[in-house]
């Protein structure tokens, strides 16, 4: 996906110049830690690489969070205390339709943009 569009053309900062071709990208991450346990997990500095390489190479990345997600959909089948299924169940019933209205509103940006 990278290398066609990858140039070897700097400028005098010894920056890359503009893609070769500017594209719309975004990076929608889904995981089950709560959003105030990323910083810890260094997940801001570790997804964002990914972020940032897709804008230095397409010009544009947008990046969304999905935290606390309900990982199971039958926690009985799995031996699993670490989180509890009944607080995941809450978080997803309270805050899954927003997520889905952000990334829905991520596409809707991209596709504008894209125009």
């Amino acid at each position: 996906m990278v290398s066609p569009n990858f140039t070897y053309d700097y400028n005098e900062q010894g920056r890359r110049r503009h893609p070769i071709i500017e594209k719309q990208t975004a990076m929608i991450f889904t995981m089950n830690i709560p959003e105030q346990a990323m910083p810890e997990w260094h997940h801001p500095v570790l997804l964002g690489t990914c972020a940032k390489q897709l804008e230095e190479n397409f010009g544009h990345s947008e990046t969304l969070y999905a935290c606390n997600t309900y990982q199971f959909a039958d926690y009985s089948r799995y031996a699993f205390t670490y989180f509890s299924e009944e607080e995941k169940r809450r978080y997803r019933d309270e805050h899954f339709p927003q997520d889905l209205a952000n990334a829905h509103a991520l596409g809707r940006r991209l596709v504008e943009q894209a125009k």
